[in-house]
């Protein structure tokens, strides 16, 4: 093998074989490419990047030309800062080319880039052809609409505040000469990506089964013969939403058929301005704050004021309780607070209202909002990030203690659990959450039951202890590894705990082993003699298997 391996060297060697390093050609976007469904009588303008992706030490990349050499006419380059160019590596330049359908047809067309990739700079020499081949399709289905574009079918809500709707109205006509005809119902509402929460939503529509008759005045806008559909859309978070309406018609496509055509929806959740803002809470855990409302007691004289004069609303907002009087007097101007507690069970933005109806008198309102979760840091600070109990004598037990604070301002719920073989909970010397009642070492469940499943709370700031510790199983040897979990609900926070068990040194003399058959039951009786005679003949005919393969 050695001497293949040499030989094949040799004929490299002798007959010089090289590896020529050349420019590479590249187009994005990439063939094909699909312009997709485009209104007749408009234009859709799409930009071609040509970059040269070869080895960096190779020449130039040089474009000789371009071209739309086959294919419908309806495919054009607009533009081309291309042509007569030499690209170095990684340098680009790019090719606009336009569709621009006139009937309901599917079109194709061909672009052509012409390049010499030898490295020459000065001259076409090669002369080699990349090619994108193009798609498209044109369709009678027309929208116009605040906040839209027409070419591209897109309707963008831009920034709404979390907890608010906002409301778009999008008109439907059509571009071709023979009738558009909307089936019932005239769209599907898709919310990207499945499984989101809800956020856009069909308000109203007249165009359910609607005939729309051309129009020559739809040039730009739909001014005549059309319908309309009203969506609203209602972030509920801080990011982007997608979806899409799809467009249900029965021959808005080429030779009749159904268009494929989709308006495709974009809204940001914004987060809002209130007048209370409880930040962001751990998913779980709750906040209170008071909220000072004021009002003029109506009417005059002394004024018995309802129960349910103030009242909170809101998803994961309640009411705590109030300092609002019961009575007041006629004219005079009246102040109080509101206890409010924010307790998100699920992660988001949240709004809500404290609302105070006065009676005979205009309602006064402060409006609320929190953010629950999720984690982007420990909520809750430890003393020491890992355990080491050392080496533990067996028949005896060590013990460490780690302190716990809550760096939130939020008052956080938990539990605290232990695994692992042989580690084990001392106490947990932390406030019993509500309805627990502590044991002397832990918290449990009192009466009336309680309604949370985690059993210590830490205010803000709070510190409390918890003490863990290891006594080494009967069967366990070297290291074992535990864990102690914080569980907050919005985060799991682990210490990893380790021991190491003393392994007894086996006894230098071993007892000889008994006879076979020794005892009551009789039977033959073979014996070894001793441990060391065992051994030998164990090891025979491994002595014998060695010697015969060291003969190979």
């Amino acid at each position: 093998m050695k001497r293949v391996f040499l030989s094949t060297l040799s004929l490299l060697v002798v007959f010089g074989f090289s590896f020529s390093l050349q420019p590479v050609i590249r187009i994005f976007p990439s063939s094909p490419y699909d312009y997709g469904p485009t209104t007749i009588d408009t234009t859709k303008t799409t930009d071609f990047a040509i970059t040269n992706i070869g080895d960096a030490t190779a020449g130039p990349l040089r474009i000789c030309g371009t071209s739309v050499p086959s294919g419908f006419e309806n495919f054009k380059i607009v533009a081309d800062n291309c042509t007569g160019k030499s690209l170095n590596y990684g340098e680009s330049c790019t090719i606009s080319v336009r569709f621009e359908p006139r009937q309901k047809l599917a079109y194709t067309g061909t672009l052509s880039v012409i390049y010499d990739d030898d490295g020459d700079a000065t001259a076409c020499n090669t002369q080699k052809n990349a090619i994108v081949n193009l798609t498209g399709k044109a369709t009678a289905i027309k929208i116009s609409g605040t906040g839209c574009d027409p070419s591209r079918f897109i309707c963008d809500f831009s920034d709404v505040d979390i907890g608010t709707n906002a409301y778009k109205t999008v008109r439907i006509c059509n571009a071709s000469g023979d009738p558009l005809l909307l089936l019932n119902p005239a769209f599907t509402l898709i919310e990207n990506p499945v499984g989101d929460l809800p956020a856009y939503g069909i308000v109203t529509t007249n165009c359910n089964g609607a005939n729309l008759s051309f129009f020559a005045g739809n040039t730009d806008d739909c001014v005549n013969n059309y319908c309309e559909l009203q969506l609203a859309f209602s972030p509920h978070d801080l990011k982007t939403y997608f979806g899409t309406a799809q467009i249900n018609d029965a021959n808005g496509g080429p030779l009749g058929q159904n268009s494929g055509v989709g308006i495709f929806l974009r809204g940001n959740g914004r987060y809002p301005n209130a007048d209370i803002d409880f930040g962001t809470v751990p998913i779980g855990s709750f906040i209170d704050r008071f909220v000072n409302v004021s009002f003029t007691c109506p009417g005059s004289g002394s004024v018995t004021l309802p129960d349910s004069l103030v009242s909170v609303s809101g998803t994961y907002f309640s009411l705590g309780g109030s300092s609002c009087p019961t009575s007041c007097t006629g004219g005079q101007p009246v102040s109080c607070n509101v206890a409010v507690r924010f307790q998100p069970f699920t992660a988001g933005v949240f709004t809500g209202r404290v609302i105070v109806a006065v009676p005979n008198g205009t309602s006064v309102e402060r409006t609320l909002v929190g953010r629950g979760g999720p984690a982007t840091q420990n909520f809750l600070s430890l003393s020491i990030s890992s355990i080491d109990f050392g080496t533990v004598p067996r028949f005896s037990s060590v013990g460490r203690t780690i302190v716990v604070r809550n760096i939130t301002s939020s008052t956080l719920e938990f539990n605290v659990d232990v695994a692992g073989s042989g580690f084990f909970a001392v106490m947990v010397g932390c406030t019993c959450n509500d309805n627990y009642v502590s044991n002397g070492s832990f918290c449990v469940p009192g009466t009336p039951p309680p309604t949370s499943l985690r059993p210590y709370k830490l205010r803000p700031g709070e510190v409390c202890t918890v003490a863990v510790g290891f006594s080494p199983p009967l069967t366990a040897r070297g290291t074992l590894g535990g864990v102690l979990i914080f569980d907050t609900q919005a985060q799991a926070i682990s210490v990893p705990m380790t021991a190491q068990v003393a392994v007894s040194n086996p006894p230098t003399t071993p007892p000889s082993l008994p006879s076979v058959g020794s005892g009551g039951g009789g039977g033959c009786s073979v014996s070894y003699g001793n441990f060391s005679t065992l051994m030998a003949w164990l090891s025979l005919p491994i002595a014998l298997l060695m010697r015969r393969f060291m003969r190979r």
